[in-house]
């Protein structure tokens, strides 16, 4: 059967639109989430979840269901599914339905895996796109802050600044940078899917040529992850390499380049921790006094916000608060403890978990917990090393933000539960 011209047509703009939101991923939320809705939009009118035949507008084989590829979004979507059951307790529903709100690309983008994708995908171009965007991403938000910001700024001899390079705003309407553990996190994204872009690279080009090419764009994505300050993703960062070393490449390096690798990436930890003002918080801190009352922004919120959480432990009960509810319950601590800076940042639980616990309960905890177990466990050949970066990368971030609260993070774990698919089975192909 011969695919009709409007197919072909959506297929080819699917994919566009597809490459043209891992562009968008590190640029701006404005930009982004218009992006991924045609994207979406574009997948549906290209009804490939619809049966052969089926009206005559789907022309494609069902024969991509592979049920245990969506394991992990399957658990996900369940974990949103009780969001959304939590409103029945819930005391704020208006709250609760914002949560539910910024979670709907579950519904939609966990199926995509599951029907394939039409042949204009391929692995390392849709990879060498996210790579090439995140290295211009950087030098793009160097640009803005130092020549349309702040030009005359020499930040190096500027001690008061506590996040030498963090960018301002954008006409009140969102961070230029966006946040930078989300901005950090497809940074680092793109740094851990380097060696695929080898593996493809290299039966075409030099190995001299793609090891340098390669090299200078990560070089490129780490200077823009140390500019951005973010403690998270550089502590992330060091632990998930060394990680990925053990768990993939333990037999494949020799042990000396094994020693080497952990050296160098305890010493970007730790010179990160002497050249970074902003790790001078954590000395600050006294976490055998962590009294709420007393914390301010001299001190690492952090350990504060976690204690109040785990002291009320038994106030959220089996079920949690219900969605959406564990904002006003911190914001009802700060105000009992007199801690207007607090209250004026709004600041939330600052972990992923805790946040889960707090509004749906521990098992909605565990059953987080598993989506995270489950991605390596279903993927093999290439995709097998990705989705332990994935999924070890998402799984220690969230314990020290709560980056599922908000839709930028949503979209870049399940751009990757819907590229690892793509990954293992082009690996297979060669």
């Amino acid at each position: 059967m011969v695919n009709p011209p409007i197919v072909n047509i959506i297929g080819k703009l699917n994919y566009v639109l597809f490459c043209a939101m891992l562009i968008a991923l590190p640029l701006p939320r404005m930009i982004l989430q218009p992006v991924a809705v045609a994207f979406i939009i574009s997948w549906l009118l290209e009804l490939r979840f619809l049966p052969v035949g089926k009206h005559n507008l789907q022309i494609y084989k069902f024969t991509n269901l592979q049920i245990e590829k969506a394991l992990p979004g399957a658990l996900l979507t369940c974990l949103a599914l009780w969001e959304a059951i939590s409103l029945a307790w819930a005391p704020d529903t208006q709250a609760g339905l914002s949560m539910i709100n910024r979670h709907w690309p579950f519904v939609i983008l966990v199926l995509i895996p599951l029907f394939g994708f039409n042949e204009h995908y391929k692995s390392h171009k849709v990879l060498s796109v996210l790579f090439a965007s995140c290295v211009a991403s950087v030098p793009l938000y160097l640009f803005t802050y130092y020549w349309v910001w702040n030009y005359d700024a020499v930040i190096w001899f500027r001690p008061d600044l506590i996040r030498p390079f963090e960018f301002p705003g954008f006409h009140g309407i969102t961070s230029l940078m966006k946040l930078r553990g989300y901005y950090c996190l497809v940074l680092m994204l793109s740094i851990f899917s380097t060696p695929l872009l080898y593996r493809h690279y290299r039966q075409i080009y030099s190995r001299t040529d793609v090891i340098l090419t390669l090299g200078i764009g990560v070089a490129v994505m780490l200077a823009g992850m140390l500019m951005t300050g973010s403690r998270t993703a550089i502590m992330t960062f060091v632990i998930t390499a060394i990680f990925l070393l053990f768990v993939t490449y333990r037999k494949r390096i020799r042990w000396w380049w094994q020693l080497l690798i952990v050296v160098a990436g305890l010493g970007v930890g730790i010179a990160s921790f002497v050249l970074n003002p902003r790790f001078d918080t954590l000395l600050n801190t006294d976490i055998h006094n962590l009294n709420l009352s007393e914390a301010s922004e001299l001190n690492e919120p952090r350990p504060y916000l976690w204690a109040t959480v785990l002291t009320h432990w038994e106030e959220y009960g089996f079920f949690g608060l219900g969605a959406g509810q564990h904002s006003e319950f911190m914001m009802n601590q700060f105000r009992e403890a007199g801690n207007d800076y607090f209250l004026a940042q709004k600041f939330g639980p600052h972990s992923q978990y805790l946040s889960t616990w707090m509004c749906l309960g521990p098992l909605a905890v565990l059953l987080l917990l598993a989506a995270f177990v489950a991605i390596p466990r279903v993927y093999k050949g290439r995709a097998h090393y990705m989705a332990h970066a994935v999924a070890f990368l998402f799984a220690f971030s969230i314990l020290y933000d709560d980056l599922l609260e908000r839709m930028d993070s949503i979209l870049i774990l399940i751009i990757w539960l819907v590229l690892l698919p793509l990954i293992e089975s082009e690996s297979e192909k060669s």
